[in-house]
């Protein structure tokens, strides 16, 4: 059966600098705290060749976020953070983690971070809000949980899948569902933060994102 930590990572108080215990041995891939002052690159904690470059930005807007004070805030049209990854999460369980601040609830399905190709919807693992109720998707609309979201309200939203394909959503430490997956996702080790490039659809975040971790495995 494989190892687990749920409790830590979904219990953790909201204070972003606490030591919860991360690292490269313990599957953390990627960490952004998103609370740079100034500029255009979002700083990757774990390996700064996983930089991301912000993109539909002139200068860099800051939100309300944990213990450090600050998020990156996204408009809701055409921005979002995007680099690689310098070691693909494909094939096998991952994890995303997030924080995240809406300024206003939309119809259509704001990407918060996803791992795919950088720009087309669902093809990778993914956390996005449907309407007022946060979803994790991998690779489709396959496990959507219900939870109500006020604007305004700082959020954290895990979604996890496992070994066994078992794929989770998780609001605020709390178990939203669960649902069974056939194969696991082949996607690229691009990573974009905020939104995907959609010209359909605005996908497109509208508030503040904070404390972005993906990892190679089920937590």
């Amino acid at each position: 059966m494989p190892y687990r930590r749920t409790r830590p990572l979904l219990t953790t108080p909201e204070n972003p600098q606490l030591n919860w215990g991360d690292s490269i041995n313990n599957g953390l891939v990627a960490y952004y705290p998103l609370n740079e002052p100034g500029g255009l690159k979002a700083r990757c904690a774990v390996n700064p060749a996983q930089n991301l470059t912000l993109i539909g930005y002139t200068s860099r807007l800051n939100g309300p976020g944990g213990g450090h004070g600050r998020a990156l805030r996204f408009t809701g049209v055409g921005q979002y953070a995007q680099g690689t990854l310098v070691k693909a999460i494909t094939g096998g369980p991952a994890t995303i983690s997030a924080w995240v601040t809406l300024d206003a609830l939309t119809v259509s399905s704001p990407y918060i971070a996803e791992l795919g190709t950088g720009g087309t919807q669902n093809t990778g693992y993914s956390i996005f809000f449907s309407g007022s109720n946060p979803g994790f998707t991998l690779q489709a609309f396959s496990c959507v949980g219900t939870f109500s979201v006020a604007v305004g309200q700082r959020v954290f939203v895990v979604g996890s899948l496992d070994s066994a394909m078992l794929q989770s959503i998780y609001a605020n430490g709390i178990l939203l569902n669960t649902v069974q997956r056939s194969s696991f996702p082949n996607v690229s080790s691009k990573v974009t933060i905020g939104g995907i490039n959609s010209p359909a659809i605005n996908y497109n975040v509208l508030g503040s994102i904070d404390n972005v971790r993906f990892y190679n495995r089920a937590l």
